[in-house]
This record gives structure tokens, C-alpha cells and sequence, in this order.
């Protein structure tokens, strides 16, 4: 019988609290009309909207992406003579979701407003959060803080248990994407109503909340005999 070397396993977390540097709008565009081609058409009208707007405000429109577009069918339930339920075609509904990302900076989130509400046909919702641009050495960072809380916390048990640590047998971390977003968020309803435009733009003054990221590993010593 193989027999079973000692081990010590012991997680480490790792944490930072971060400033965010990045705005992230999100717009969503929608049309809705009973033929087709009227409403990609609108669709395509709207956008164009969008970007002229930004584009007079100075705004490098490549960087508005698009994460999903389609034009699909809408049915709505209506109610028969004889009291029955019938699903109906109501038209085509169109969505365009567009993303747009710069680095924070309070006057130009502002003017990135008034440029969006100035889009009267479009009418776009949109909502706004903050996250920082450089993930991965944060993810790094973050990594590098687990392995050393958990070489810390293996010295502290080894110590106390009055044994040696060997070579490292294995390391284990969450692999899953870590959130880098502020808690802060604004949405487009607040803004309903204001007439924004190339003159003019809304009063805003905020700090968005810091980013609180966090990740473990699992690190596997050997204890010598």
C-alpha cells in the first residue's frame, strides 16, 4: 500500500479597493413598425443619429461598439369576440445595443450625456457604470496577494504545529472572472426630460464608489517527515 505523504493545504485571499478609471455606457436604440424594412431602416436612422451627435461633440465614434443587434418579430395577446385568447402579429421590434468606453473623467461623462439626450429621434436609453481599464494586472495584483496570504498563513500553521513545510505540491485558483465594477451606476431615467444638447449639458458632481475585488488560491505543501 502507496503510502500517503503529510500535506498542508491552506487558501489564500487576496483584496485590493480601487479608484475606478473607466467609464462604460451602454445605449440601447429600438424600433418598432409593422413592416420589415421600415424597421431596420429606422434602426439604421436612429444610429446615425447617435453618432452624428457624438461626432459633433468631438467623440472618437470607433470606439461605440456594437454587443448585439436584431430586428425580430412581436406577437401580443389580444382577446376575441368570443372571449378566447389569440396570439397576434403587432410588427417587428428592432434593438441595436451599443457600448461605449473612455476614461472617467466627470466633464466629458457630461457632455457624453447631452449628446446622447440630444438624440430626439433616437430617444436611447442608456445606463452608465465605472470599472478600471487595465484588468489584468490588477487580476495580477490580486493573485500575487492570495499566493503570499497563503505562504503567510502556512508559516504561521507550521510553526505552531512544529513541523517543516516541503515543496509546494499543488496551486488551485478561482478562475472565474473577477468584477471590476464600481457599485456606482446611473441609468437614463434621471435624465428624461432635461434638453440637453451641443449648448448645454447636465450639472453632475459624484464620486463613484470604490471597486472592492477579492480571489483565492489554494495552495498544497508537503510537510517533511
Amino acid at each position: 500500500m502507496k503510502e500517503t505523504k503529510p500535506k498542508l493545504t491552506v487558501k489564500g485571499v487576496g483584496k485590493v479597493s480601487l479608484s475606478p478609471d473607466q467609464t462604460v455606457i451602454d445605449i440601447t436604440i429600438e424600433s418598432r413598425d409593422m413592416d420589415y424594412n421600415k424597421t431596420a431602416d429606422m434602426q439604421h436612422e436612429k444610429t446615425v443619429e447617435l453618432k452624428n451627435a457624438l461626432t459633433e461633440l468631438g467623440f472618437d465614434i470607433s470606439k461605440l461598439k456594437t454587443s448585439n443587434f436584431n430586428v425580430n418579430t412581436n406577437y401580443e395577446n389580444v382577446q376575441t369576440d368570443n372571449g378566447r385568447w389569440e396570439r397576434k402579429f403587432a410588427g417587428y421590434i428592432g434593438t441595436h445595443h451599443l457600448s461605449l468606453k473612455f476614461d472617467f473623467d466627470m466633464e466629458k461623462l457630461k457632455w457624453m450625456i447631452s449628446a446622447i439626450t440630444s438624440c430626439k429621434k433616437a430617444n436611447p436609453a442608456f445606463s452608465i457604470s465605472f470599472d478600471v481599464k487595465d484588468k489584468e494586472s490588477v487580476n495580477d495584483k490580486l493573485l500575487e496577494l492570495a499566493v503570499s496570504d497563503a505562504m503567510k498563513k502556512a508559516n504561521v500553521l507550521s510553526s505552531a504545529a512544529n513541523v517543516d513545510l516541503g515543496a509546494i505540491m499543488s496551486i488551485s485558483y478561482n478562475s472565474e472572472e473577477t468584477n471590476f465594477a464600481s457599485p456606482t451606476t446611473m441609468l437614463s431615467s434621471i435624465y428624461r426630460g432635461i434638453d440637453c444638447g451641443k449648448e448645454s449639458a447636465p450639472d453632475i458632481s459624484f464620486e463613484p464608489e470604490s471597486i472592492q475585488a477579492r480571489t483565492e488560491v489554494t495552495v498544497v505543501w508537503e510537510i517533511k517527515a
